[in-house]
């Protein structure tokens, strides 16, 4: 149930395909490499569910599988780790003194860190935010 202005509205579909992608991603970030039955076995989504998931998280680049593992009961699985290698955030800071860009990837590994210096006490606001767009432009061609 979701809760707005005008008071409790039930989930619709979108938003429990948003919710449930999620949790699939999460558990894949915190437990990978990792198959299919492990995450419909960990977060009581059925398997169905689970396989349309990964296909959807694979087809957006953010899932991908790394081949079969052999050390289980029964026939191989095929384990599931992050992907994400076209996605990163980039994080801006500024300072009295100088700006800082930092990018990380889905995993949450530092892509790059650049601080350069910023007269932040005798700059207006104006030349901040170019100073920023800047950096950023910069930080996202790599």
């Amino acid at each position: 149930m979701i809760t707005s202005h005008n008071g409790p509205q039930p989930a619709d579909f979108t938003d429990v395909r948003a919710t449930n992608l999620a949790v699939v991603l999460r558990f894949v970030r915190e437990n990978a490499p990792c198959s299919r039955a492990d995450i419909a076995a960990s977060t009581g989504l059925n398997k169905a569910t689970v396989s349309s998931l990964v296909a959807d998280l694979i087809d957006r680049r953010l899932l991908r599988e790394t081949g079969l593992t052999e050390h289980r009961v029964g026939r191989p699985a095929t384990m599931l780790v992050l992907d994400g290698s076209p996605y990163a955030a980039i994080g801006i800071e500024v300072n009295v003194d100088y700006i800082t860009a930092v990018a990380v990837d889905l995993k949450g590994e530092e892509l790059l860190n650049w601080r350069r210096s910023f007269p932040g006490g005798t700059s207006s606001a104006g030349q901040a935010v170019i100073a920023m767009a800047a950096l950023a432009r910069r930080s996202s061609a790599g």
